[in-house]
């Protein structure tokens, strides 16, 4: 990682866990950081973009909530391309960033969507771009790269709209590697709510509002107390989400009857966590051009 904080450049870091992190911003890089990894996060099915969960409406509704605009919608991590097949009826002009073929091949031909490699290929004007969990996945060298030029994209009154898991965050605290939301390698990065505001202000935006996210929170609390109880991290997670990992029958009937247990303490947790928004499990936050 080297002798400074990639964020906000403090020499005061320290290990922790499989991150290397910063004791001024917050921040924690990924302490070996082998390059981009390429993940199938959904069903690549031709009516699964049809189905609308708990967290499609989450994030529809934050997209409403925070338009500003109706031209060009960009969602950064499209991958199989639900979220902008919901939102297609809302904008002149859809546009996905994703780099896993398989995801992305699909959401082209299945679903008839702008699909590009690169932020490089995005045009100028953009109302709406969102990052649904997918700037962590990118490798410390590529991440101002990304910001900048997502910034540099927008119309004057574009909005950033960010969903990222927190490093400041109580479950994090509390679940340390069984945090539902620790995923080695794929996830380069940990951002706190600081160290997302000064990776955002470098390119020139500045938060406009802060969300309470009560879908990742709530499934952050049932997969953490999950993961403590019933070991295997986030197995039936990416057995059921990401089609990956051996089938194990009798771990997949333990955490299947875990679920009803722990539902009534993880919304409590989770109740008392939306007071705090600053240090909930998942921080989804909007962006705008700094004009101070």
């Amino acid at each position: 990682m080297g002798a400074s904080c990639i964020v906000c450049g403090n020499s005061r870091l320290v290990p922790r866990h499989d991150y290397i992190g910063c004791l001024d911003c917050g921040h924690e890089a990924l302490s070996a950081d082998t390059g981009q990894t390429y993940i199938v996060n959904d069903p690549l099915e031709s009516d699964a973009p049809d189905r609308v969960t708990a967290l499609d409406r989450f994030k529809n509704a934050i997209l409403q909530r925070w338009m500003q605009g109706s031209g060009i919608l960009v969602d950064f991590g499209s991958a199989s391309g639900r979220f902008l097949h919901q939102n297609r009826r809302f904008f002149d002009n859809l546009i996905g960033v994703e780099v896993t073929a398989e995801v992305a091949e699909f959401s082209r031909h299945a679903l008839g969507l702008d699909v590009r490699a690169t932020v490089d290929a995005l045009p100028a004007g953009i109302d709406v771009v969102t990052c649904w969990h997918s700037l962590e996945h990118l490798p410390r060298e590529v991440l101002p790269t990304v910001v900048n030029g997502i910034s540099g994209r927008l119309g004057d009154y574009g909005r950033v709209i960010i969903s990222v898991p927190n490093a400041g965050s109580l479950q994090y605290r509390i679940f340390g590697r069984k945090y539902a939301f620790y995923d080695v390698p794929n996830h380069h990065h940990q951002f706190s709510m600081r160290s997302l505001d000064l990776v955002m202000a470098s390119a020139g935006l500045a938060r406009q509002a802060l969300a309470r996210s009560w879908v990742y929170n709530l499934f952050g609390w049932v997969q953490g107390t999950i993961n403590v109880v019933g070991g295997g991290h986030n197995y039936l997670y990416y057995r059921l989400k990401r089609r990956s990992g051996q089938d194990r029958p009798l771990l997949t009937s333990a955490h299947l009857a875990l679920l009803p247990l722990v539902a009534l303490p993880a919304l409590a947790f989770a109740g008392v966590e939306a007071g705090c928004a600053q240090r909930q499990g998942v921080i989804t936050a909007c962006y705008a051009r700094n004009r101070s």
